[in-house]
C-alpha cells in the first residue's frame, strides 16, 4: 500500500511540474524603428528587412515617386532605383547595404554612402563577410563581370554566379564561381581554379574549415563530382 503511495505522488509531482505556471518579467523594451502610417498609406510600404540580430529594421518608402531606405529612424538620398531584394545587414547588424540606381548608373550604398558606379549589379550578389568588415558584390563594366570587395573590382569574366559568392568562416578568403568561353571554374582569392564543363545550378561553394571548402562539378562525362580543396600557404623563395 505504502509503495501504490509513493507512486501516485511520484506521478503528481510529475504532473504538477509539467503544468506549473510561467511567469514572464518583461526587462525593457527600445523602439528601433517605426512606421509613419501617413507614409505607409499614401506612398506604399514594401517589405522589411530585419537584421539577423533583431535589432535594426529597413524598408523602402516611396515619395512623390521616388524610393529612399528607411531605417535606424533615418531617411537615406532617393534613388531612382533600388533593387527590393538586394537589401541586406551585416552579421553584426551595425552595417545595411542596397543596390540603388541613379541617371542610369546602379551602385551599392553602404551605411547611406554611395560607392563606385557599374552597368549593372546582380540583385543576390551582395554579400557581407563573417566579420562584416567586408562587403562584396557582383558588378558589370565595359569588360564583362567582375566582383567587387571593398569598393575594389576584380578581374572581369563572361559569367559569375549570381549567388557564388561565399567568404571563409575567419573572413580572410573569398571565393566564388566564375566561367569563360563555356567552361566553369572557382575563383579564390583572385585565383583561377580548374575548369569544368558546369556546375550544379543550385551548387553553392562550402566551408568546411578556415582553410578547406568543397563544391559540386560536372564532367564531359556528365559525372558528377564531390570537390575538396584546401588552402596552403606557398613561402616564397
Amino acid at each position: 500500500m505504502k509503495k501504490i503511495i509513493l507512486v501516485m505522488m511520484f506521478v503528481s509531482s510529475l504532473m504538477y511540474a509539467e503544468t506549473a505556471e510561467v511567469r514572464l518579467i518583461r526587462e525593457k523594451e527600445n523602439i528601433i524603428g517605426s512606421l509613419d502610417q501617413s507614409i505607409a498609406i499614401s506612398a506604399g510600404m514594401q517589405d522589411i528587412t530585419i537584421s539577423t540580430d533583431n535589432m535594426h529594421v529597413a524598408y523602402i518608402v516611396r515619395s512623390q515617386g521616388r524610393p529612399h531606405i528607411y531605417w535606424n529612424n533615418k531617411n537615406d538620398f532617393p534613388y531612382d532605383d533600388i533593387k527590393i531584394d538586394s537589401i541586406i545587414f551585416s552579421p553584426n547588424g551595425n552595417h545595411l547595404a542596397y543596390i540603388a540606381n541613379l541617371y542610369g548608373k546602379w551602385m551599392v550604398v553602404l551605411n547611406g554612402s554611395p560607392q563606385g558606379q557599374y552597368e549593372d549589379i546582380k540583385s543576390n550578389s551582395l554579400k557581407f563577410s563573417p566579420d562584416s568588415k567586408r562587403l562584396a558584390y557582383i558588378a558589370k563594366g565595359f569588360s564583362g563581370w567582375c566582383v567587387v570587395v571593398n569598393k575594389k573590382p576584380g578581374k572581369a569574366y563572361e559569367f559569375i554566379k549570381e549567388d557564388s559568392i561565399s567568404f571563409s568562416p575567419d573572413s580572410i578568403h573569398i571565393s566564388y564561381i566564375a566561367g569563360f568561353y563555356n567552361q566553369y571554374f572557382i575563383v579564390l582569392d583572385e585565383q583561377k581554379g580548374s575548369e569544368y564543363n558546369m556546375f550544379v545550378s543550385n551548387a553553392k561553394i562550402i566551408w568546411d574549415s578556415p582553410t578547406m571548402y568543397h563544391y559540386l562539378a560536372i564532367s564531359n562525362k556528365r559525372d558528377i563530382y564531390v570537390i575538396t580543396e584546401k588552402i596552403e600557404k606557398v613561402e616564397k623563395k
